[in-house]
């Protein structure tokens, strides 16, 4: 049977590990709001539909977000469906760590209402994530306590309504994080499957232990007498930079002297006139990088 293209578009973004995240939710994206949202709220920014910090990784900004009604739910579910439906066709996918990080800190009590309200109906239908505790029935019950009191004018919210608001609020942040925390467990390291919820993940940091690129270096002689700059554009992972240089073109362990620091440096006690030559070499975690041919030059008199 053909395929069709918003078919392989989704088997595309599924496939593709941690840059696939990113596309399954724009795949999302465009469906979700095709089909069932509309050019309304389009025009308002895709963040209504609580995907944005997916698609970026990080945590997610604040908006001014939308409450979906029961058919823009109904829809948010019957397309998570569909993703879920190819995602277990395909062969699991490599084991992430995953690390939700939905920046609910961000978000008042009605814009994390409007939050929480959307990520349920997309943890409901992933049936690997039918266990989740708390359950998000639970969940959705605070939530719905919540919202008549965030949705108060703030000159109508007495100070009993306050007190009310200020300890759903934190049930609703605390229970919903516990809840999504379990979710990644329950995902075990199927970071696409996880990505189905529309929370964020902590990007992991990356530790590069590869050895870095040569420099390109130059060398400045108005730097004042008997001194020579030398600088190179900042190469990503180095830690530091380390300059050799002496007499001759080629490096000489036992004449030639060293200095270490940031990528732009100046060497003094020179003698003026004298001809020295230049390697600069980017210092990564656990090893030097490669070193660049030398470069020569008269040092200034003034």
């Amino acid at each position: 049977m053909k395929k069709s293209k918003n078919q392989k578009s989704l088997e595309s973004a599924l496939i593709g590990g941690d840059r696939g995240v990113a596309s399954l939710f724009d795949f999302l994206d465009r469906e979700q709001t095709k089909h069932a949202i509309g050019k309304k709220i389009t025009q308002r920014g895709i963040v209504l539909l609580g995907v944005t910090g997916a698609n970026t990784g990080n945590q997610e900004k604040p908006a001014k977000l939308k409450l979906l009604n029961q058919k823009e739910k109904e829809t948010v579910a019957r397309e998570t469906k569909k993703a879920l439906l190819t995602l277990t066709a395909l062969p699991t996918p490599p084991y992430s760590s995953i690390i939700p990080s939905p920046g609910l800190s961000k978000l008042n009590p009605l814009n994390l209402c409007a939050y929480v309200s959307d990520k349920f109906p997309r943890i409901s239908v992933i049936t690997a994530m039918a266990d989740c505790v708390p359950s998000v029935t639970d969940v959705e019950a605070i939530c719905t306590s919540l919202l008549p009191l965030a949705s108060m004018n703030y000159k109508d919210v007495t100070t009993a309504d306050r007190a009310m608001l200020n300890t759903l609020d934190t049930q609703l942040r605390q229970n919903f994080m516990t809840m999504i925390n379990s979710c990644a467990t329950l995902a075990n390291g199927n970071l696409p499957l996880f990505a189905l919820t529309g929370v964020a993940v902590r990007q992991k940091g990356v530790h590069h232990n590869e050895q870095l690129a040569a420099t390109v270096f130059k060398l400045n002689t108005t730097k004042g007498t008997g001194k020579v700059g030398v600088s190179c554009k900042a190469i990503k992972y180095a830690k530091n930079y380390i300059v050799y240089y002496g007499k001759g073109t080629t490096y000489d362990a036992a004449t030639w002297h060293s200095q270490i620091g940031t990528s732009r440096q100046i060497i003094s006690g020179l003698t003026p006139g004298e001809m020295v030559s230049f390697i600069m070499v980017a210092i990564g975690k656990k090893q030097p990088g490669l070193w660049a041919p030398s470069q020569g030059v008269n040092v200034p008199y003034n």
